[in-house]
């Protein structure tokens, strides 16, 4: 009796077989922890582990469909394709499961004539607080271009595309130029509005989500992190803070010895937040807030370059302000222009002494920190006070981060004293009562 029982299941051993694989994120590049994998006609359901890796045991041999649903779905409004695959009696197949790639997502791009290669971005857009998506939402998609002016030589010149999400909250811009970074603003009405920045992939599609805030919504978001060099070791006395889509930044939060910082009372929802360190080339990323709840995040800053006074060299490397055009708009005049002669007049050591030196601007206090007032202009189109906007490098800074960097750090200053003075790249929405540009030495 004993042995038939054996050789019963024995037998029923010999007819089943084994289905192993993994679940890949194409479009993000990533192996999927995590994700439902299920045995289709079934109620047999197991989670993919840290690697993405599953397994299924003692399946019946034959023909089987398995089949995912993860999170990342959810997002891009998906439902994962089935796969098929034949298990052999008494042995094992590989079943490989996944989200679409950016190539595939490419595809819904129409084709256009004479475009040797492209790109897109596209994304889901959602409600912070109840995770609906957003129809009708208003999406900017903006990237730097570099033509060639006959009278001003090659100048940087911002490009926008303007579309709308659809019904189910998704947007998709076509045809952006390859190999470039963009930057994604969303401002859907009664909402605070996103913003975020992606380097574009030829011939892809790359995912940018937004999760956006009620304009009433309450401050209830933590950003705790960490900043480290590129050996993975903590970074103190760095400056972190977050930029949303108007342009407006948080207070300041500095670096322990640790390389810890938090930044709490931030509005739920997707923003940039940014870093800098005196040594160190500034640094931003993506970033999404919940509501009532720690976000965590790690910067890398990567340490620029040291000039040792003793080495000789045959050529000189172009300034970061002359590489941006400085020189050429100084020759526009439409600007007050402030080179390393004019900064060494100025008292005091650092920058935040240059910046209470600048004609016609105040530096004084605000609700998150300290503002630059165009002391100009009385008041801004929305009745405040008129605040300058301050850009670092390019990026938008608070004043706070460079107010204790020394003055001989400082290159150069560029400040514009109206919106329609402002240089075309650097408008945005935190320049309509003017702009200063610091740029930083190499």
């Amino acid at each position: 009796m004993f042995a038939a029982a054996v050789a019963w299941v024995g037998e029923v051993s010999a007819q089943q077989g084994r289905i192993v694989g993994s679940v890949v994120d194409t479009l993000n590049r990533r192996r999927l922890a995590g994700a439902k994998v299920s045995l289709e006609g079934t109620e047999r359901v197991v989670e993919t582990d840290s690697s993405g890796r599953f397994a299924f045991d003692s399946v019946p041999a034959g023909p089987q469909r398995v089949s995912f649903r993860h999170a990342v779905l959810d997002t891009l409004g998906l439902r994962a394709a089935t796969v098929q695959v034949t298990v052999p009696a008494g042995g094992e197949v590989r079943a490989g499961l996944g989200v679409p790639s950016g190539r595939s997502f490419i595809r819904l791009c129409p084709a256009q004539p004479g475009l040797r290669s492209r790109a897109a971005v596209f994304g889901v857009v959602r409600n912070a607080m109840t995770d609906e998506v957003l129809p009708a939402a208003a999406v900017r998609v903006s990237w730097d271009n570099v033509v060639v002016d006959p009278a001003l030589g090659i100048r940087r010149r911002v490009q926008t595309k303007n579309i709308v999400t659809d019904s189910t909250g998704r947007y998709l811009a076509c045809d952006l130029p390859p190999d470039a970074a963009v930057s994604v603003a969303v401002s859907p009405t009664g909402f605070a509005g996103a913003t975020g920045e992606v380097p574009l992939r030829t011939d892809e599609a790359v995912p940018l989500h937004f999760s956006i805030a009620p304009t009433d919504a309450p401050p209830t978001a933590t950003l705790v992190g960490r900043v480290v060099d590129t050996q993975r070791r903590p970074l103190a006395g760095a400056e972190v803070w977050v930029v949303n889509a108007q342009g407006t930044e948080t207070a300041v939060a500095r670096t322990d010895t640790s390389g810890t910082f938090t930044l709490t009372g931030l509005r739920p929802g997707t923003g940039i937040v940014a870093a800098r360190r005196i040594g160190s080339a500034p640094a931003k990323q993506n970033v999404s807030l919940a509501a009532d709840r720690s976000t965590p995040i790690q910067l890398t800053l990567v340490q620029q370059g040291v000039t040792l006074p003793e080495l000789n060299v045959t050529a000189k490397k172009m300034s970061r302000a002359v590489e941006a055009g400085y020189t050429e708009r100084e020759a526009r005049g439409f600007g007050k222009f402030f080179d390393q002669d004019d900064l060494e007049k100025t008292v005091g050591f650092a920058a935040g002494d240059v910046l209470r030196w600048l004609p016609g601007v105040r530096l004084g206090q605000g609700n998150l920190g300290s503002v630059l007032t165009n002391q100009s202009m009385r008041r801004s189109v929305s009745g405040g006070a008129c605040n300058l906007g301050l850009l670092v490098d390019g990026m938008i800074t608070p004043p706070d981060a460079i107010l204790n960097m020394p003055k001989d750090q400082i290159e150069a200053i560029e400040l514009y004293e109206s919106a329609d003075r402002v240089p075309p790249e650097y408008q945005g929405p935190n320049t309509n009562c003017g702009v200063v540009l610091v740029w930083t030495k190499r």
